[in-house]
């Protein structure tokens, strides 16, 4: 049984054969309206539409830090709380071809985009060694995620990526996205780790 281990091993940052073509995305999402994304930091210049929620819980939640969520109400919410796809999800053919393959194991999604300035800090997505990897993220450059406009550091490692195109990045590494000229847009999904998706993201490697 292959585990994220195993994946990690091939690189930190996973170029995949999803792809979605930007133009048509940009028309498709242009109805939508963007919210602020954590509304505990109001001056970061973030915003967001959400591709999947939980309905059973605070609207627009999920856009929040569940970190922070989870420190004040004493919940325990990760990124597989929130599988209801949205109505964005249901109307762009375009995401749903990015996400192809692993629609039964989607968590916490969302589209970004950052403004001038826009960021988020250095941070890991797992908190403590002993914290249980139970997803895994990827992400799709759509616009301006390219210096100079944006920088992106894995690990202290400047990335570089082709718009429309799907990655699986190891957030578990320190990482941060800072914005110098937007809008900078893209989308960040996360998946279940178990053994179907691993076997669909090794599927899905553009040089398999």
């Amino acid at each position: 049984m292959k585990t994220y281990n195993d994946i990690v091993s091939c690189g930190d940052v996973i170029l995949l054969k999803n792809r979605l073509n930007v133009e048509n995305l940009k028309k498709q999402i242009e109805k939508y309206k963007f919210r602020q994304y954590n509304t505990n930091k109001p001056l970061i210049d973030r915003k967001a539409i959400s591709i999947t929620n939980n309905k059973d819980l605070e609207p627009h939640i999920d856009l929040e830090s569940l970190l922070e969520i989870n420190k004040k109400t004493g919940l325990n919410l990760r990124d597989k709380d929130f599988r209801d796809k949205t109505e964005v999800y249901y109307n762009s053919n375009e995401i749903k071809k990015v996400i192809f393959g692993f629609e039964k194991h989607l968590g916490r999604s969302h589209i970004i985009v950052h403004g001038n300035g826009g960021y988020f800090p250095p941070h890991r997505d797992i908190y403590s060694p002993r914290d249980e990897c139970i997803s895994m993220r990827f992400f799709v450059p759509v616009e301006n995620c390219n210096p100079p406009s944006s920088y992106f550091m894995i690990d202290e490692k400047l990335q570089t990526w082709e718009h429309g195109r799907c990655y699986f990045i190891n957030t578990n590494k320190m990482h941060h996205f800072m914005t110098y000229y937007g809008p900078a847009t893209f989308i960040v999904f996360n998946v279940d780790v178990n053994e179907d998706s691993l076997y669909i993201l090794l599927r899905n490697f553009e040089s398999m």
